[in-house]
């Protein structure tokens, strides 16, 4: 019975994913898009590029290919959540209500996002290594900016039971090594990176910090939490699916330095990961809820949670940044067709 609940959870969370991006006709990445799948400009994504293809020699449109899209998402997104055995419904609605505007336009991204962290997952949690290697195959074939995921969580994954101070050294290299390759043509692994230099996005000091201040108390919380927990459960860093979730949760901390360069980082590979610092502590409090009773982690995801949602609808309405993202909305909803 137990199992079909989460069937079910299943269902109506891909359900609910498809109908609040189905009939999305404006958004801000879509007549680019378009402009790919008509073959005017090129896509360095070769899924993107093949799907595009086959859509387009079968008298589709760009919408048919988007909407295919949306379905991929929602499955992708949907089994990353599931596998973890935590409420999948309530995650994707989360999801939803924390980055709407950007998963309605980066449908490639969003493809691979979750397919890469499902890959990562099978690969070290369930050893499923062939499984594994095709999904992490199917992820880049969508976007080749994931492989910078991989890799920072790689560097702290295998490397978290060295000496602190190769750990610091380590992801201080990585950082520096990312701020180069973005300044002197890691551009080349996606076309839209060369717009962000031309238009001058280069991320200022005071703009990076006031996005990354949520993500760094999120994760500063996560450490103290994960401090804790570390001493009331002194074994569960046998919990291959605990120690994953918990990587995976400040993988961030490798990007720092090259977000202040770009902010396309921050909002690609640090609050893209705000599902799995849910699932993070929907798992530890299912799995280990007596263990961790009395240190109330339904209070610090609610502190996550909330922190995003202000950052996400609250900080546009004060004046003190930009009011886009409700221009985005609006353009949005307002175009939305069945």
């Amino acid at each position: 019975m137990k199992k079909i609940k989460y069937e079910i959870n299943a269902i109506i969370a891909i359900l609910v994913y498809v109908i609040c991006f189905w009939g999305i006709t404006e958004a801000s990445d879509l007549y680019s898009y378009t402009l790919m799948f008509e073959g005017k400009i090129d896509s360095r994504d070769i899924a993107f590029s093949y799907l595009s293809e086959r859509f387009s020699s079968r008298g589709l449109e760009f919408m048919d290919l988007y909407r295919f899209h949306i379905v991929l998402i929602a499955v992708s997104t949907v089994l990353m959540i599931r596998r973890f055995g935590i409420n999948t419904l309530f995650v994707t609605i989360m999801l939803i209500a924390a980055n709407y505007v950007d998963m309605a336009s980066q449908i490639r991204f969003f493809v691979a996002l979750p397919t890469s962290i499902l890959s990562m997952s099978m690969f070290l949690i369930d050893k499923k290594k062939q499984s594994a290697i095709i999904l992490a195959i199917i992820a880049l074939l969508f976007h080749k900016t994931v492989v910078i995921l991989m890799g920072a969580f790689c560097v702290i994954y295998f490397l978290r039971k060295k000496k602190p101070r190769i750990m610091i050294f380590t992801g201080l290299f990585a950082n520096l090594f990312l701020v180069i390759m973005y300044s002197i043509g890691f551009v080349s692994l996606d076309e839209q990176y060369n717009s962000y230099f031309e238009d001058g996005n280069i991320t200022s000091f005071s703009g990076a910090l006031y996005s990354l201040l949520p993500i760094l108390i999120t994760m500063g919380m996560m450490i103290y939490v994960h401090a804790k927990i570390i001493r009331l459960i002194p074994n569960i860093m046998n919990d291959k699916t605990y120690v994953f979730l918990y990587t995976m949760s400040i993988t961030p901390l490798i990007l720092l330095l090259p977000s202040f360069v770009m902010q396309t980082i921050i909002r690609r590979f640090m609050i893209t990961l705000f599902p799995i610092w849910l699932t993070y502590y929907l798992y530890v409090i299912k799995t280990y809820e007596s263990d961790c009773r009395r240190l109330k982690l339904k209070k610090y995801m609610a502190m996550t949670l909330t922190l995003r949602m202000i950052w996400v609808w609250i900080m546009p309405l004060t004046g003190i940044v930009s009011s886009r993202y409700y221009e985005k909305l609006y353009d949005i909803l307002i175009n939305y067709e069945l």
